[in-house]
């Protein structure tokens, strides 16, 4: 992750935020991750360029791993702990206290990986102003990224409608 300063307050940032506590998009991005073991973040990042820069995301670009290595090596470990954790259960305060440490540990792992994310999408077309995005181009990017597994439409659809419905502050 070294060169310039990240930007962990980014367009893709928010957009993330606001997609993901939209109605069911949790769900079905866990949904994503646990049965077909989609990379959460890409899932968000091919939405974001298709709903709101209108950027049609290629094949060659999946295939260098934007941050693949932070995914593997730091929020992978995170999550697997604090799940381990969880499993064991919170019973004990100490123990819902180390939970929540993890959990904030890996948001903020989570943060810095989508600012890397945003910093990459800066060498590859801009697209197009949000109003000008293209209806279902998010689906598409997120068929592109995950092969459209069998089971995964109504997750992938729903993640694609909230993409689209979402609208920047300001």
């Amino acid at each position: 992750m070294a060169g310039q300063e990240l930007d962990l307050d980014n367009a893709f940032w928010r957009f993330s935020c606001a997609v993901y506590a939209a109605p069911g998009v949790a769900q079905a991005c866990l949904e994503l991750q646990d049965r077909h073991g989609a990379d959460v973040n890409l899932l968000l990042l091919a939405a974001w360029l298709g709903a709101n820069r209108g950027v049609r995301v290629e094949a060659a670009w999946l295939a260098e791993e934007p941050g693949a290595d932070w995914h593997r090596g730091v929020i992978g470990p995170l999550r697997q702990a604090r799940r381990r954790v969880k499993a064991g259960g919170l019973g004990d305060e100490a123990l819902r206290q180390f939970h929540a440490q993890l959990l904030a540990c890996e948001l903020a792992a989570e943060r810095i990986r989508q600012a890397e994310l945003f910093r990459w999408t800066q060498t590859r077309r801009p697209g197009t102003p949000p109003a000008l995005a293209m209806t279902g181009l998010a689906r598409r990017n997120l068929a592109l990224l995950t092969g459209d597994p069998p089971g995964s439409s109504a997750a992938l659809d729903r993640l694609a409608q909230a993409s689209e419905a979402y609208r920047p502050e300001g």
